[in-house]
């Protein structure tokens, strides 16, 4: 109900000053939320600062401490055991607490689960945040007592009207005797329609029990009791309602005032059903890094670990509880391998780019090996590092595999050095990938990088070019191996002949040629020698055809007892056909010619 002589906001009732403990392990917090706050021109703060092992209890009773900004930082728990500690501790007495920590919703259920009264984002605080945050958790006044004491009679009315929280006064048969307006906005029901009915009727059936028995501890008590119900709306549904309840025992009444929380346990249920999704992702997940062989784990700005995975946790032989928190030195890593990867995490952290390194490594385990890591950034939604993923790999047998052939590649290649003959490898299309030493002490060029084709062109002797194509062509045509023999000019201009073999090397799973491996043999003498036999052999038989006398070449056929049964004509010229009368006799045996020949020539033969 409005009043035309209600008093202007200014004379509303407010806090003179609003008393913040501020707890963290950095003294200094307390002055960046000083700064903060004043800022703020409407409410005086009182900044005060302890740390975690403090006596924060008995500071909150002696300096009327009104509102708690506990700086926790996770992964490290003891920031939320804290502030279970306190509201187990304090009870009611407990001043809200403000929990401030990295922007993750897990984090944030968490602490409201833990009794925090708000949840802030540390690098998202600002000073009117933190002011609307403080306003907002700060003790409401319980004992209508000593709000109606405070109001003027002419004022009551209209505070009630405009105000935001349920007041009830309650007698002991289990009736409201008032209600502020608030009930029939909030709720819909008439204030004669609460009054008239016991307010279990307006209870939530499983929450019932609860406050029956929080009714009855009131009515032995003298403190604040603080607990949340469900209220009936009249439209069927149920409103949270969170109270603050105190007895007067002279009068033989209950005061209350209560806040609508159901926006509040909504957001909570969203954010339970968040958290219970990020779990079972991260069970997932964990599940998944666990069949992996790599490690792969978390760290954060100080270089401490935030998640390991099992095989990484299998290698240290500790559980992950033994991990999280602990940086390299803490893990016993040799001191110069723990100071280069901790600089590797900075490294990332300020610049945002990814580290590639490896390392040998012992465990305590006793594993030893070789290890490939990468260090990479994992960003914020506002582009900075919040914090570095790694994974590493043994890398010991591939590192074996790589010196091995190593060492095997230059064994080949000393041995591709010292032979005669010239060795080449092209891949599918002809560029050269290797050719040995002798290709250059012959032609004088190096040819690194030319392709066969060039090579051809430019060496072979211009009336090879076109057979050795033409050979070529037909060996990537078909697939087959690759011979032809031809001309090479050498560094003083002179040509060789050689002979040129190459083999298709094929891709093992698909089949396809990707590269050939060949050789180039130096034949010139052997060339040399087959054109001076072939001469020979012309003038051989140039004079075998032209004796005057029958002349023939034959080989003795001998059997299993070395006795001489038969003679096959290997060589007959012209005159002996005339003289014997014998013809086409080249390949066939005497007895083949002459049935009746006597055996004696056989042994005039045969000796």
């Amino acid at each position: 109900m409005a009043n035309s002589n209600c008093p202007p906001p200014s004379q509303a009732l407010t806090y003179s000053r609003h008393t913040v403990l501020v707890i963290d392990r950095a003294p200094t917090s307390a002055d960046a939320y000083r700064r903060l706050l004043q800022q703020q021109s409407d409410l005086a703060y009182q900044v005060l600062a302890e740390s975690e092992d403090g006596p924060i209890a008995e500071l909150c009773h002696s300096r009327s401490v009104d509102s708690i900004l506990l700086e926790a930082h996770a992964p490290d728990p003891r920031g939320l055991e804290l502030t279970r500690q306190l509201a187990s501790q304090m009870g009611d007495r407990c001043p809200p607490i403000i929990v401030v920590d990295a922007n993750d919703a897990y984090l944030a259920v968490a602490a409201l689960k833990a009794g925090a009264a708000d949840y802030l984002v540390r690098d998202h605080i600002t000073a009117d945040r933190l002011h609307r945050a403080l306003s907002a958790a700060a003790p409401r006044l319980s004992d209508l007592s000593d709000l109606t004491a405070y109001l003027r009679p002419r004022d009551r009315e209209w505070f009630l009207a405009v105000g935001s929280d349920l007041q009830a006064i309650a007698g002991q048969a289990g009736y409201f005797h008032w209600v502020s307006p608030t009930f029939e906005r909030l709720l819909g029901w008439t204030t004669a329609e609460i009054t008239s009915r016991p307010w279990i009727e307006f209870i939530h059936p499983d929450d019932l029990a609860r406050s029956v028995a929080m009714a009855e501890r009131l009515l032995s008590s003298n403190d604040v009791l603080a607990f949340e119900n469900r209220y009936r709306h009249r439209d069927g549904t149920y409103r949270w309602l969170r109270w603050r309840c105190q007895m007067d025992s002279a009068q033989q009444v209950s005061y209350g005032t209560a806040v609508d929380i159901t926006a509040l346990k909504q957001s909570e249920a969203a954010l339970d059903k968040s958290h219970d999704q990020l779990e079972q992702q991260a069970h997932i997940y964990d599940a998944m890094l666990s069949t992996i062989s790599d490690f792969v784990y978390l760290f954060d700005r100080d270089g401490r670990f935030i998640f390991a995975n099992q095989p990484l946790l299998d290698l240290w032989g500790i559980p992950l509880a033994d991990a999280v928190g602990k940086n390299f030195v803490d893990l016993n890593y040799p001191d110069v391998l723990a100071a280069k990867l901790k600089q590797q995490i900075e490294r990332v952290f300020n610049t945002a780019q990814t580290v590639r390194d490896e390392t040998p490594y012992t465990s305590p385990t006793g594993v030893s090996g070789i290890y490939e890591y990468i260090f990479a950034p994992l960003l914020g939604p506002d582009g900075s590092v919040q914090s570095v993923v790694g994974s590493t790999r043994n890398v010991t047998q591939h590192r074996q595999i790589e010196a091995t052939l190593q060492e095997n590649e230059a064994r080949l290649r000393l041995i591709t050095e010292t032979v005669p003959q010239i060795i080449w490898i092209t891949d599918a299309a002809g560029n050269v990938e290797f050719i040995n030493r002798q290709w250059q002490d012959y032609t004088g060029d190096p040819t690194e990088s030319t392709s066969a084709l060039k090579a051809l062109i430019r060496f072979v002797h211009p009336e090879d070019v076109a057979l050795t194509m033409a050979a070529f062509n037909q060996a990537l045509e078909s697939g087959s191996s690759f011979r032809t023999e031809h001309r090479i000019r050498s560094a003083a201009g002179t040509y060789r002949w050689f002979l040129a073999q190459a083999e298709p090397y094929r891709d093992l799973h698909q089949g396809h040629i990707t590269r050939w491996f060949g050789t180039l043999v130096d034949v010139h003498d052997l060339k040399l020698a087959e054109a001076a036999l072939r001469s020979s052999e012309a003038k051989y038989r140039s004079l075998f055809n032209s004796m005057d006398e029958g002349f023939c070449i034959l080989q003795v056929v001998f059997d299993a007892a070395d006795r001489a049964i038969d003679y096959r004509y290997l060589e007959v010229n012209p005159v002996f056909e005339r003289q014997t009368g014998l013809s086409n006799v080249l390949g066939k045996t005497i007895r083949e010619l002459v049935s009746d020949l006597e055996p004696f020539w056989f042994d005039i033969y045969g000796r």
